[in-house]
């Protein structure tokens, strides 16, 4: 049974290429011939759009747990499949879409932790999560970025920590 919700720079929806055409762009370029040519033989997206999800720069040691996966030519496969899923997936995003109010209701208690630098997931995603979900609570991770784990992960885990003591 789902009690609450924990979400962070993400989206459940249909993504329309008129509201988002950075996004949509992104998708067609790199979920395409090019980005399966670049990423097999460059690992360009996790090379240059990855490490823009980071706001802090990385250890070396950190960054070889997220680079060593995509090391070899043959492990690369998903750095160009995920991109382009984001737009072919819309009929799955749009069952996600409906899905959540639907079956959860929007009263569950919801903690948005949110990286304020991330690129791709801005404000405008940030405050349809605000939208569905009324009984929410954000917390704005001024210094993070996408993976606001790896920013500020310490100050979203006493963000969660406290915040659960008060709901349940």
């Amino acid at each position: 049974k789902v009690r609450a919700f924990v979400i962070g720079n993400t989206w459940c929806w249909r993504i329309s290429r008129w509201q988002r055409p950075d996004v949509y762009s992104f998708s067609c370029v790199f979920g395409g011939a090019v980005g399966r040519s670049l990423g097999y033989g460059y690992n360009f997206v996790i090379r240059n759009f990855f490490r823009e999800g980071f706001y802090k720069k990385l250890s070396k040691d950190i960054r070889f747990w997220y680079d060593i996966p995509f090391a070899g030519k043959n492990s690369r496969h998903g750095t160009w499949t995920w991109p382009a899923q984001i737009w072919n997936a819309h009929h799955l995003l749009k069952e996600i879409e409906h899905g959540i109010p639907a079956r959860f209701g929007s009263n569950l208690p919801c903690l948005l932790c949110w990286g304020m630098k991330d690129l791709a997931f801005k404000k405008r995603e940030l405050s349809r999560f605000q939208s569905i979900f009324v009984d929410h609570e954000l917390k704005e991770l001024k210094q993070a970025s996408h993976f606001w784990q790896e920013d500020e992960g310490e100050k979203a885990a006493d963000y969660l920590l406290e915040w659960a003591k008060r709901k349940f």
